[in-house]
């Protein structure tokens, strides 16, 4: 709880088994002295089990600086905060808040073997998205800025309860929310 973040570039939390760095390289989360690292940004991740690991963000504000990636991939995502006021312009304000300004924020939930890899622009599952569940509860996720930014979500399920997806832009054509869920009704 109320965990702040404060980095000078792109961040990315994940509980894959490994990153695959540029060409060649590779950091194995499981068998650390098999890695070749490299100085390459992350280009995928790769998980080996059919559970990933969960992530969850419980009444913290997350932030990047301008035109960076703000990453949460792994097993089940649970992103939770408590409503606090409502602005001058009536929109809510909560205790989670994920931000990205004019840059990219990307929420994968894996839920079986798979690798997730990304660009600027899009996203690649190497699997059918047999992902597993994303719920957010009182939380803001904003992209907003001078050009907007890009929001993506995949998951099975996605559960938003009192959130707010943001991507407004200032003065130029803004980016995208992007999400693509699984729904399985038994």
């Amino acid at each position: 709880p109320n965990a702040r973040l404060d980095v000078q570039g792109s961040f990315h939390a994940s509980t894959a088994d490994y990153l695959r760095l540029g060409e060649g390289g590779r950091f194995d989360a499981r068998n650390p002295s098999d890695s070749i690292l490299t100085v390459a940004p992350i280009e995928s991740f790769g998980f080996l089990t059919d559970n990933p690991a969960p992530i969850t963000i419980q009444e913290s504000y997350l932030s990047v600086p301008k035109a960076q990636t703000l990453s949460l991939i792994g097993g089940d995502l649970m992103m939770q905060g408590e409503f606090l006021f409502l602005n001058e312009l009536g929109g809510p304000i909560f205790s989670a808040y994920l931000s990205a300004p004019s840059g990219q924020l990307n929420l994968i939930s894996q839920a079986s073997r798979s690798e997730v890899s990304f660009t600027d622009s899009k996203l690649k599952l190497s699997t059918e998205n047999q992902g597993g569940s994303i719920t957010s509860i009182n939380t803001s996720m904003d992209v907003s800025g001078d050009r907007g930014g890009q929001i993506f979500i995949r998951s099975g399920n996605l559960e938003l309860i009192n959130g707010v997806l943001n991507a407004e832009t200032i003065n130029q054509d803004g980016g995208s929310i992007d999400i693509e869920v699984n729904i399985l009704l038994r």
